[in-house]
């Protein structure tokens, strides 16, 4: 199955559990599970993995990322930054996994509030794209406000937006035992989502490999490692 078709398969349930669930918790868990669902598809794109044709790539990357509230072309520079040059001091999400939870979760907001700024300095021939990104993304948060079900959807986007350099920055590179204990039973167990924290290691090794062939891979290592 192609990673495009499994990803929109990943992101169909809990857009209809986060559109027919009363507006409760379990609303927020649906709503947070979609935005999840969003990023891995919005991340493979973003390195070009959904064996896709370039063109149909750029507009996945552009409108996965308008769905999850960034311009999809300014994140993705900022992400090949952190690939290309890890720790470095330009590197923005490196500095999130080098200062610790704190100061990850206390410099969340400015990272995304910063990151439109950040976008158009560094990459100026994109400028007009990332443009277009933006005021699609101020169209799609104006929609979402006016229903109930999109007010708990943009409330819990910007809350993860807020502490991503917390969950998507330091914990992958620095995972508590914890935390990797759980994710790995999970990730052996077929679940993607936690995956992330097993096979990040795969994914800086391997960035142009989708989500779901680096969890393949990292269950065939960790059978093999067993043996």
């Amino acid at each position: 199955m192609r990673p495009l078709t499994r990803h929109l398969m990943d992101v169909l349930l809990p857009l209809i559990l986060w559109r027919v669930l009363p507006r409760n918790v379990l609303q927020v868990v649906a709503a947070a599970l979609l935005f999840f669902a969003i990023f891995a598809l919005f991340h493979d794109a973003l390195h070009g993995a959904l064996g896709l044709p370039r063109a149909l790539n750029e507009r996945v990357l552009t409108w996965s990322g308008v769905l999850m509230g960034v311009s999809g072309h300014a994140a993705r520079r900022a992400h090949l930054v952190h690939h290309a040059r890890p720790f470095a001091v330009d590197d923005p999400e490196g500095l999130a996994a080098r200062e610790g939870p704190w100061a990850a979760l206390l410099g969340g907001p400015a990272c995304y509030l910063g990151l439109r700024a950040w976008g158009l300095a560094h990459a100026p021939h994109e400028r007009d794209l990332q443009g277009r990104e933006w005021r699609a993304v101020a169209v799609y948060f104006l929609g979402l406000v006016l229903f109930p079900a999109g007010r708990i959807f943009l409330v819990t986007m910007l809350a993860l937006h807020a502490t991503m350099p917390l969950w998507a920055a330091f914990l992958p590179h620095h995972p508590p035992r914890v935390l990797l204990a759980l994710a790995s039973g999970l990730a052996r167990a077929g679940f993607t989502l936690p995956a992330v924290f097993v096979t990040h290691g795969l994914h800086h090794q391997h960035p142009k490999l989708d989500g779901y062939t680096l969890l393949r891979r990292w269950r065939e290592e960790e059978r093999l490692a067993h043996r």
